[in-house]
């Protein structure tokens, strides 16, 4: 790849963007120069579940209204860095930035956020708003000229009508357009033993190895909002990333520096939201997995049949997981 330049835009709206990316661009080198730029507007999630319909509609009409401005100014940042192909993991802005700059780009994600405004749309007064944003994105999409579809995927309507072939399998010169390839399930793999990251936790030995563990992996929820009590059957201890110093009798904080893969990989059970880094760790590692219910976020249609078809998942209502009442499910 001597020569070759790769820019990889990221989607600020979750970190499992940036950890499946992370991945991938491991893969392609050993080396990465990153930078933060304001390249889409993220879906307002009051909670890890559920989705501001309106500020979310308010946040991306803000952001077409700079559009031609970012997409001019990254444009030229491409061509001035000699850029030769542009990854993206999904916004939508730099598949018209990278065309602008005569640079191919490829799409890598199991979705595209076209498909997540189009499925906002409940025929209310926001409704034209979410049709000019989510047909904005996908006209940005168009440019794009390939798509590595990866597991768990949902409609992608830039690349509904071109062929796909699995990543293995090369279309020819005369089939070669824009086309789709079908990524294989891609994940961080545990790099530390289970009583490493347990002790690691100050969770006393006669502690660990003697319970059962429920991971909370919970990116954006806050568990000191609840006052929750006696939510673990008897013979568990709950393991909570990001956590709060004060937590309930039974629970255990992991801090942002821990790696989450070495969590999952010493739990029973992950109790959170189905993300594609959360589902593809918790296969990876033949964890099973209690999901609470996203509201209003398409996206978990395809990644709930990947971890039914792949995995062992189970359903904790929101009502449920908000009252404490984990017992019955777990």
């Amino acid at each position: 790849m001597d020569g070759q330049v790769f820019v990889y835009y990221i989607s600020g709206h979750g970190f499992g963007h940036a950890t499946r990316s992370g991945q991938l661009a491991v893969s392609i080198l050993e080396q990465n120069l990153t930078s933060q730029a304001d390249i889409d507007p993220v879906m307002v999630q009051p909670l890890a579940y559920t989705v501001d319909r309106e500020s979310s509609v308010q946040t991306a009409s803000k952001f077409l209204e700079t559009r031609e401005e970012l997409i001019m100014h990254e444009s030229q940042w491409l061509k001035s860095i000699g850029a030769t192909c542009v990854l993206i993991d999904s916004p939508s802005a730099p598949c018209a930035a990278a065309h602008r700059a005569g640079v191919p780009s490829v799409i890598i994600s199991n979705f595209t956020f076209d498909e997540i405004y189009y499925g906002l749309k409940n025929g209310d007064l926001l409704e034209p708003q979410l049709h000019r944003i989510a047909e904005t994105f996908e006209s940005d999409y168009r440019k794009a000229r390939l798509l590595v579809r990866t597991p768990g995927f949902i409609r992608i309507p830039s690349f509904e009508e071109c062929a796909v072939y699995p990543l293995t399998e090369h279309p020819s010169e005369q089939e070669r357009g824009r086309v789709i390839l079908d990524a294989p399930m891609y994940f961080r793999e545990h790099r530390r033993e289970k009583f490493e990251t347990l002790d690691d936790l100050k969770i006393p030995r006669n502690v660990s190895e003697n319970s059962k563990i429920l991971l909370f992996s919970f990116g954006g929820q806050a568990l000191s909002e609840h006052e929750w009590t006696d939510v673990l059957p008897p013979g568990w201890i709950c393991i909570v990333v990001n956590g709060p110093l004060i937590l309930p009798p039974s629970f255990y904080a992991a801090s942002r520096e821990t790696y989450v893969p070495d969590l999952v990989h010493a739990s029973d059970v992950v109790l959170g939201k189905l993300g594609y880094g959360t589902i593809s760790e918790c296969i990876g590692h033949s964890k099973p997995m209690i999901y609470v219910p996203r509201i209003d976020f398409i996206e978990e249609e395809g990644l709930l049949t990947m971890m039914r078809d792949q995995g062992s998942c189970k359903e904790l209502s929101i009502e449920k997981f908000e009252k404490g009442d984990w017992q019955v499910t777990t």
